[in-house]
């Protein structure tokens, strides 16, 4: 009993005397937010270098920021096909290269005052490569070493630093995001959210167990629907599905309770393709409805950059101080977790606040033209699924019935539901 006491007085000795910083520092590091984007395919531009800020983005990808400060943007292209690593030991050397550019950038940027961060990534491969299981693999070969490059730097920020790291994976992004993140394990990223993903079940599964259950799905009305599956389907996958079909995604919430599914309804027609990736324009005028296991709550209107904030706020996290910022829709919100949230003190209370004044970015003139910007840019992302029985392929017929599927503007509108063809 003497002893323990006697060792108490000697402690606190010693933090008096400060002579054991870590004690106390520890709980008082900065925070640092880091999110890591990428939209999947056609994206790449050959001009691109790593360590870019995003200033030469045309302007739908503009739309898509996250970061608005140039010194937090940080672009991670992939190489060229005359540059790409042909062995094991020059994948390792794109991934020094990666970690030292990250390294230079994130430095230069603290000791400005920055604290939030976008890594965007940006996959060398278009819509013909999508189907071409080479260059699928060096795609994940690509991002696998920037996931090393970032757990590396991470891991050195975090001796000063609360570094939180969250995902935003659209399309073709959200297939590599949930087969590499697992590979890796715990600890890389600590949220994510999936839109309108070309993602395998299984992998989601997997995705969601290493991400500690903070992971969102969102599908969208106008996206090119993937009913069961994409095309080449690989032997292994015959009996798997995609949670870019929305009925998937709604299965898996059933069987994982805390994963968040919603569907969205951009403002505009929603025909088949033109609202790909539509969640993930920041400024863009969004319809929500959240399943939450066997119905659908409250329809709720935000924008694409509300509604991330939104899910990014919900998610289990030992930071819980900006969640009455993030939660700004409390009524779409299960009673179970506004229960939860509640005993913490952080819930907004009362009825959710109006919703938020959509404004166009700056210089936007015309309205928003879905497949390009007017000066031959692409808006990207992988649109389709070419199986007999999925839609997606066009002509005049689909689209009168994806017309006449919108209730009205009010209200969110279905995927429809086509006749099974005969084989």
């Amino acid at each position: 009993m003497l002893k323990s006491a006697h060792s108490l007085t000697i402690l606190v000795t010693l933090l008096i005397w400060g002579l054991v910083p870590q004690v106390v520092m520890s709980a008082d590091k900065p925070p640092i937010n880091i999110f890591w984007s990428d939209l999947g395919i056609n994206q790449w531009q050959l001009e691109a270098s790593l360590g870019n800020d995003f200033s030469k983005f045309h302007r739908v990808k503009k739309e898509t920021i996250i970061v608005t400060e140039r010194k937090g943007q940080i672009l991670i292209p992939m190489p060229s096909d005359a540059l790409l690593p042909g062995g094991e030991e020059e994948w390792q050397m794109l991934s020094s290269k990666i970690y030292d550019v990250l390294k230079s950038r994130m430095t230069d940027a603290l000791a400005s005052g920055i604290k939030e961060f976008e890594i965007r990534t940006e996959q060398n491969i278009n819509t013909g490569g999508y189907f071409n299981p080479v260059r699928q693999g060096n795609v994940l070969k690509f991002i696998q070493s920037f996931c090393l490059a970032l757990d590396r730097l991470k891991t050195e920020l975090s001796s000063k630093y609360n570094v939180t790291v969250n995902g935003l994976w659209g399309s073709n992004g959200g297939y590599v995001a949930s087969i590499i993140i697992p590979e890796l394990g715990p600890g890389l990223v600590d949220g994510g959210i999936l839109v309108d993903p070309r993602a395998w079940e299984s992998d989601v599964k997997r995705l969601y167990n290493t991400l500690g259950e903070n992971l969102a799905i969102i599908n969208t009305a106008g996206d090119a629907p993937t009913r069961n599956r994409t095309f080449p389907v690989p032997v292994f996958r015959l009996n798997e599905k995609m949670v870019a079909y929305h009925d998937t995604a709604k299965a898996l919430k059933k069987e994982l309770p805390r994963l968040k599914v919603y569907w969205v309804d951009c403002a505009g027609l929603d025909i088949f393709i033109t609202q790909h990736l539509g969640a993930m324009r920041s400024n863009s005028s969004l319809l929500v409805k959240e399943f939450i296991g066997e119905e659908y709550g409250t329809i709720s209107k935000m924008t694409g950059g509300g509604l991330r904030n939104y899910i990014l706020g919900s998610f289990k996290t030992s930071n819980k101080k900006n969640l009455k910022k993030a939660l700004s829709y409390p009524s779409t919100v299960p009673k179970r977790e506004r229960e939860e949230l509640g005993k913490l003190g952080d819930f907004p209370p009362g009825p959710p606040p109006p919703p938020p004044v959509i404004e166009p970015l700056p210089g936007d003139t015309a309205p928003y033209t879905p497949l390009g910007d007017g000066d031959g840019n692409n808006r990207g992302g992988v649109y389709m699924a070419p199986e007999p029985e999925s839609a997606g392929k066009g002509g005049s017929e689909m689209r009168d019935q994806v017309l006449k599927s919108r209730p009205s503007n009010d209200s969110l509108s279905w995927p429809v539901q086509l006749p099974v063809q005969e084989k």
